[in-house]
């Protein structure tokens, strides 16, 4: 950190000399690599203490030159930050020239002999933490080393908080420390979701709730309520034993907490490799296939992705399949969703091999639009029968899935869930997108390939009515088009029949960054769809920390678990674009829906399905 020292004002310095003198009073070895500038209210490129290691409170303190800077450069670029009003601030746009932000962090206050000596020394320490965001050798020093590298970073919504810079530390960080959940959320509305499995509250005091805003008038029941959660709070999160205690624990510096590495399984395969008829750009399965085979290979095991058709920016993560006939001591996964002519290499097999089924939409959604789809869907329904015959290990990714699988007389199926990995979010959106679509007017999202099972259209409509109750409001939907596509053909003449043109935005198949980007501003996830054998959108919804409204039907209320708002009608539509706008615009029931959301997403998370996953490998191995 910049300054440190027992006597020095700011929360940030005291929460650093707290936590650092109380780690030590437990017998670990503490070293705080600092400036020699006294504080942050002295000229940052004065050397007011010598150089070199002392010892006080039972921490080392290395002090370091800080470097000469342009104060007048820095001011400048400061004043004119300072000015810029709060509501011109947007998430995932920078406020400010490109050169301003550069300038804001190398005439910052700065130690280059500091950083040297951490990366020359970096193996000196088990775990490095950088405290807090906002200066030159946290901005600057984060990105330099690898290894066990933790921020701290006092967050604050600030407009220096908006530059590109700090967003790069907090990617970078591989885990954060917060002082609060308002803080951790605050991190999360500014950077994405990538950041949230990383993050943990440690806590170091109270935190007042936004609750207290209403103690005027609240009632004597509900003033004894918020009384007994600041005491459940204050004893969790303000008592320094209990804090430190997290530190120890997180930091790795208790024995039985160092990260351990993952028992290998015993093997009797050499390899596990899976099959999917089409491997695609956005696609759910897709997504599925590389996140496996990652883990597979994790494990130890050769691991590749056999597919007949591929997109070509993807030609690296998967091969064509060319009639290879895999050896009977290498493991299958394949993963049926519609009619293939994989279906039969897979049956020939010999074992160890197991099915994931991902469901297969009925044909009758495309028969009116697309017969040839339709004649795919139907093939791939009628080879279950057989398929269950071939395959005593499978599973669903839902139980809506599995209990097809069983009616189809597969043996006991089991529930491989689809992995929903928030670090996919790493990725930067899109600026101009996030520019564009923070313009004061709400967001109402679907993700979704444009098919007549997703009932487009029905949300259309619905939409025609929220306008008459929310008027400044645009409909995304986002989703690949298919060329000369019937059922687009109807959702667009919807469109322009309600006189919606230009409130609704088609915008075919997107990358990810566009992805995060309508996301990242988007004030509800609406869905309208008539059949999901799992609907991976609605818990990416979840990171991302938007409302979910969604029909009943099918596997989602399954994968929703009682989170976010369900309806099971849509024979009044303009009721349902009411409960629309109460999601987005009653500001207590957005929280209880985010409440609800957080806790349900975590059963999507890596962790989860990879333990499931190494459960089935097992089954596999047993299988020889």
């Amino acid at each position: 950190m910049p300054w440190f020292g027992a006597q020095l004002k700011g929360g940030a310095e005291q929460l650093a000399w707290q936590v650092a003198t109380r780690l030590a009073a437990r017998g670990h070895r503490i070293e705080v690599l600092t400036t020699c500038c006294k504080s942050f209210l002295e000229n940052w490129e004065t050397n007011h203490y010598r150089p070199g290691r002392y010892r006080e409170a039972g921490v080392v303190i290395h002090r370091f030159k800080v470097d000469r800077r342009n104060s007048r450069a820095f001011s400048d670029v400061n004043t004119r930050m300072l000015a810029i009003p709060r509501q011109h601030l947007k998430y995932g746009v920078c406020p400010v020239a490109a050169d301003d932000s550069r300038i804001f962090v190398d005439e910052n206050i700065n130690s280059t002999a500091l950083l040297n000596h951490l990366e020359q020394n970096r193996e000196s320490y088990q775990t490095v933490v950088f405290v807090p965001y906002l200066y030159g050798p946290i901005l600057k020093g984060l990105a330099r080393i690898a290894g066990q590298v933790f921020l701290q970073p006092c967050l604050q919504d600030e407009i220096y908080a908006y530059l590109p810079q700090v967003e790069r530390i907090f990617q970078k960080a591989t885990g954060i420390l917060y002082n609060s959940e308002g803080e951790s959320e605050l991190a999360s509305r500014l950077f994405g979701p990538s950041i949230i499995p990383k993050g943990t509250v440690v806590g170091s005091g109270i935190e007042i709730s936004s609750d207290f805003a209403l103690l005027d008038d609240a009632k004597p029941e509900d003033l004894r309520r918020l009384g007994q959660s600041v005491c459940v709070y204050a004893k969790e999160y303000g008592d320094w034993e209990q804090v430190i205690d997290r530190y120890e624990a997180i930091l790795g510096l208790k024995e039985a907490t160092r990260t351990s590495k993952p028992i290998a399984l015993r093997k009797k395969l050499r390899e596990i490799h899976q099959m999917t008829p089409g491997f695609d750009s956005g696609d759910a399965i897709t997504n599925q296939t590389i996140l496996l085979r990652n883990r597979l290979r994790d494990l130890g095991y050769q691991s590749h992705i056999y597919t007949l058709y591929r997109n070509q920016k993807l030609a690296a993560e998967a091969k064509i399949y060319e009639q290879n006939r895999f050896p009977k001591d290498v493991g299958l996964i394949y993963h049926h969703s519609i009619g293939s002519d994989l279906t039969q290499p897979a049956i020939n097999h010999a074992f160890p091999k197991c099915l994931v089924y991902h469901n297969i939409t009925p044909a009758e959604f495309f028969r009116p639009y697309d017969l040839a789809v339709a004649g795919f869907l139907e093939k791939g329904r009628a080879e279950l029968p057989r398929l269950s015959r071939h395959f005593p290990l499978s599973a669903g990714v839902s139980a809506f899935n599995s209990a097809e699988l069983s009616e189809a007389g597969f043996d006991p199926p089991e529930v491989l869930p689809i992995c929903v990995d928030p670090a996919k979010w790493s990725v930067a959106p899109d600026a101009e997108l996030m520019d564009n679509l923070q313009d004061g007017r709400v967001n109402l999202l679907f993700v979704g390939r444009i098919s007549p099972n997703k009932c487009q259209d029905h949300l259309v409509e619905s939409f025609y009515h929220y306008l008459t109750m929310d008027p400044d409001a645009r409909l995304i939907l986002v989703g690949k088009v298919l060329p000369d596509d019937a059922y687009f053909d109807k959702v667009a003449s919807t469109i322009h029949r309600l006189g919606l043109t230009e409130s609704v935005v088609i915008t075919d198949q997107v990358t990810e960054s566009q992805l995060h980007a309508y996301y990242r501003t988007a004030h509800l996830y609406w869905s309208m769809s008539e059949h999901e054998g799992f609907g991976v959108p609605l818990i990416e919804a979840m990171w991302f920390d938007i409302p979910v409204l969604a029909y009943a039907v099918t596997a989602v209320p399954e994968t929703m678990n009682g989170a976010g708002i369900l309806f099971t009608s849509k024979k009044d539509l303009e009721s349902v674009a009411a409960l629309a706008k109460l999601c987005v615009r009653d500001a207590e029931l957005r929280r209880t829906i985010l409440r609800a959301q957080r806790k349900r997403r975590n059963a999507f998370i890596p962790k989860v399905v990879f333990s499931r996953l190494e459960d089935w490998v097992r089954k596999m191995e047993a299988m020889l």
